[in-house]
């Protein structure tokens, strides 16, 4: 399990930070809050199976991640069979030249689920 607790000395961070490369994460439990939990950058390349992203499971909104999956530059992202729960933004978000797949995963309890 990754966890992390949001932002520290006023920094914006992201539970799992990805600026490049190929990575492949399989089982995982990915867990922050008031952050992007994955947030792949610059020109990665992954893939995520079967993993459980997102907020804590608790009723605080303070305990809700901001995006569960945000891809940016020209990064790619496949999401394939997870759950993406309790973002206070977007569940899976693609900006910039991002791109990616996302195939028989459950986005549930988030603002907003595929942006």
């Amino acid at each position: 399990t990754l966890q992390n607790q949001g932002a520290v000395q006023n920094n914006f961070m992201s539970t799992l930070d990805v600026q490049g490369g190929r990575w492949e994460l399989e089982h995982c439990e990915i867990r922050g809050a008031m952050n992007s939990v994955i947030a792949a950058r610059f020109y990665s390349n992954m893939t995520v199976r079967r993993c459980g992203i997102g907020g804590w499971p608790v009723i605080d909104k303070e305990r809700n991640a901001f995006n569960g999956v945000s891809a940016s530059g020209c990064s790619r992202v496949h999401v394939h069979a997870c759950t993406v729960e309790l973002c206070s933004n977007a569940a899976v978000r693609f900006s910039g030249n991002s791109s990616g797949e996302l195939f028989g995963s459950l986005l549930q309890h988030n603002n907003i689920h595929l942006a």
